[in-house]
């Protein structure tokens, strides 16, 4: 028996090491910058309430967010999250809720850096304002565009 738990705690611990020896993802971030350039040329489909764009890194800092006001409330359908690169961005977009409902809601989701867009929704939340938050496992751009219903 000592010698089956050994040989797993041998098997494990060569694991955690190999492991600690994969390289974390990284990002060209000028071909990034120039990935976000091109989808700010792009028309604008006029259901598109707001576009956010911004650098994120591996960590949470206070200048984090970027925010995009709306003239006139709207109701939120979705917003369309995606980044460039190889890793994965754990994204929150947070809408200001006008009505019977003031405040704020604010969803957070996983997605894969393919540059494709992943839609987290809102499903029609009447909003004046769109938050973008994000951290990365490699230095990239976010991009989102909030969506009419």
């Amino acid at each position: 028996m000592k010698t089956a738990i050994l040989r797993l705690a041998v098997v494990s611990t060569s694991a955690v090491l190999l492991a600690g020896c994969a390289s974390a993802p990284s990002v060209d971030m000028a071909a990034a910058r120039e990935w976000v350039d091109t989808l700010e040329a792009e028309p604008e489909d006029p259901r598109d309430v707001a576009t956010l764009g911004m650098q994120v890194d591996t960590d949470m800092s206070p200048d984090s967010e970027v925010r995009a006001d709306v003239t006139d409330p709207i109701r939120i359908a979705h917003v369309e999250v995606r980044c460039f690169g190889d890793g994965d961005v754990s994204a929150t977009v947070t809408v200001s809720l006008l009505g019977g409902h003031d405040g704020t809601r604010a969803l957070s989701q996983e997605i894969p850096c393919d540059t494709e867009p992943h839609r987290i929704v809102f499903d029609g939340a009447s909003a004046d304002g769109v938050t973008l938050q994000g951290t990365a496992t490699a230095p990239t751009y976010l991009y989102a565009t909030a969506v009419a219903k």
